[in-house]
């Protein structure tokens, strides 16, 4: 009697532990709206400082989340842009992308003072690490102020 009782009970927190692991997964690995797109540079916290900063190139950049509308609906035009200046890659501009919805890069994306996605900025070359580079916001955007 008290194994039958017990049973669904135990059933449950299977179940729910399974899906909170899952959950927590799905968190930790978050997609990013360029995987398949090799033209577009992903940077992030561990990468965006020697890849921007002291180049010998512009770096554009599309600070974006990757849950985000707005993101999703320019995501083409970055690729386009990157398409038609490809040939200018590696010698006078490149184009690269950060996924401020991704944990990894929060301090990244505070240091820079995203609030809107998407931002975009473009970096200088020789952009000194103290400087946030050019930018705007896109007219529309996601986040919680808008």
């Amino acid at each position: 009697m008290l194994l039958a009782k017990l049973l669904p009970i135990s059933i449950l927190l299977i179940l729910s532990s399974t899906v909170s692991s899952r959950h927590r997964q799905k968190r930790h690995t978050p997609v990013s709206l360029y995987d398949k797109e090799p033209l577009v540079l992903s940077l992030d916290a561990n990468n965006f400082d020697r890849t921007v900063y002291n180049s010998s190139q512009a770096t554009f950049v599309e600070f974006y989340a990757h849950w985000c509308g707005a993101c999703r609906k320019i995501k083409y035009k970055i690729v386009d842009l990157a398409k038609r200046s490809q040939r200018w890659h590696n010698r006078v501009i490149r184009v690269a992308a950060v996924n401020c919805g991704d944990s990894l890069n929060d301090d990244l994306c505070r240091t820079h003072e995203i609030i809107t996605y998407p931002t975009l900025r473009i970096f200088a070359p020789k952009t000194s690490s103290d400087k946030l580079g050019y930018g705007m916001q896109v007219n529309f955007c996601c986040s919680t102020y808008c």
